[in-house]
C-alpha cells in the first residue's frame, strides 16, 4: 500500500510538472491585442472589454507583441506610426469594473501595461493612458466631451518622465514627474495602484516602473490624487505618436493578478530524476 502511495505521488508530480502553464489570475481586463488584423481600427476587444477599438485615425496599426522578463504575453502590439498624436479607446462592460464592485468607494484597482517607447524620444512626444469617462484628444492631453479620469502621461518633453495623471472637467492634472526616466527605444512595464476614496475624499494613483525582475519598488515613481466620481468610469483610451506601443493591458485586485509570471519549464534532470525514481519504485515491486 506505501509503495503504491509513493507511486501515485510520483505520478500526480510529474502530471503536473508536465502540465504546467502560466496562471492569468482572476483579471477583470485583460486586452493582449489577439486580433492580429491591421490597422486596429474596428478589431474585437479583449477580456472585460465591449465591441470593437475605435480611433482618431487608421495609423494605430497591429504589430508584434512587447516581451519583458518572464512576464506572461500573448498576441500582438497597438503601435502608432504617424507623426501626430492620436488615441484609441474601448467600452468598458459594465460587469467588469462596476458589476465586481472594483469602482466602489474604498476599493482598490491595480492595473499595467507594457510601453514602447518612441527610439528618437522627440520633445513633442506623449504617451497616455487613462480609465475614465471618455476618449484623450488627438492634438493634446485633455479628455473629450469634459470628461474625468485617471491614468497616466509619459512627456517626451521631460526625458520621457511618467506622471500621474487626474482628469475633471476634460482637463489634465500632470503630478511631479518621476525620476526614473522611460529609455528611448526600450520597453517598459508601468503598474498603477488605484485606491477610490470613501465618502467624498481623493481617490488616490500611485504608479511605479517595474524593473525585469518583475519586483514591486518599494516606493512609488510618481503618484497624485483627485476627487473624482469613478462609478461613471466606462472607457479605456490611450494614446500616442511615432512608433509609439501599448501591449499587456491588465486590471484586476493586486499586483500579483496583473503581473503575471510564466512558469518555468521543468528541467532535463528533473525529469530524468523522476523517471529514475520511477524504475527504482518499479524494480522494488
Amino acid at each position: 500500500m506505501k509503495k503504491d502511495n509513493i507511486r501515485n505521488l510520483l505520478l500526480i508530480t510529474t502530471s503536473a510538472l508536465m502540465c504546467s502553464s502560466p496562471l492569468y489570475g482572476s483579471l477583470v481586463i485583460y486586452e493582449p491585442f489577439d486580433d492580429l488584423d491591421d490597422p486596429l481600427t474596428g478589431n474585437s476587444t479583449g477580456l472585460g472589454l465591449d465591441g470593437t477599438w475605435a480611433t482618431n485615425d487608421n495609423a494605430f496599426e497591429v504589430a508584434g507583441g512587447l516581451t519583458y522578463g518572464s512576464l506572461v504575453v500573448s498576441g500582438g502590439s497597438a503601435k502608432r506610426t504617424a507623426d501626430a498624436r492620436a488615441g484609441a479607446s474601448a467600452s468598458i462592460s459594465s460587469s467588469a469594473l462596476s458589476g465586481t464592485g472594483l469602482l466602489d468607494d474604498g476599493a482598490t484597482l491595480w492595473f499595467s501595461v507594457l510601453v514602447g517607447a518612441d527610439p528618437s524620444l522627440g520633445s513633442n512626444d506623449r504617451w497616455v493612458m487613462s480609465l475614465g469617462t471618455g476618449t484623450i484628444h488627438s492634438g493634446n492631453v485633455g479628455m473629450s466631451g469634459s470628461g474625468s479620469g485617471i491614468g497616466f502621461v509619459i512627456n517626451g518633453s521631460n526625458g520621457g518622465a511618467l506622471s500621474a495623471t487626474t482628469w475633471s472637467g476634460g482637463d489634465e492634472t500632470l503630478e511631479d514627474s518621476t525620476t526614473n526616466m522611460l529609455t528611448a527605444g526600450e520597453t517598459s512595464l508601468i503598474v498603477g495602484k488605484i485606491t477610490w476614496g470613501i465618502g467624498g475624499s481623493d481617490d488616490t494613483i500611485d504608479l511605479f516602473v517595474v524593473g525585469t525582475d518583475l519586483t514591486l519598488p518599494a516606493l512609488a515613481d510618481s503618484s497624485g490624487s483627485a476627487a473624482l466620481d469613478q462609478s461613471t468610469f466606462d472607457t479605456l483610451a490611450f494614446a500616442g505618436k511615432d512608433q509609439t506601443q501599448f501591449d499587456e493591458i491588465r486590471f484586476g485586485t493586486s499586483y500579483d493578478e496583473v503581473v503575471v509570471t510564466a512558469i518555468p519549464e521543468p528541467s532535463s534532470s528533473t525529469f530524468v530524476g523522476l523517471t529514475g525514481f520511477a524504475l527504482l519504485l518499479r524494480r522494488r515491486r
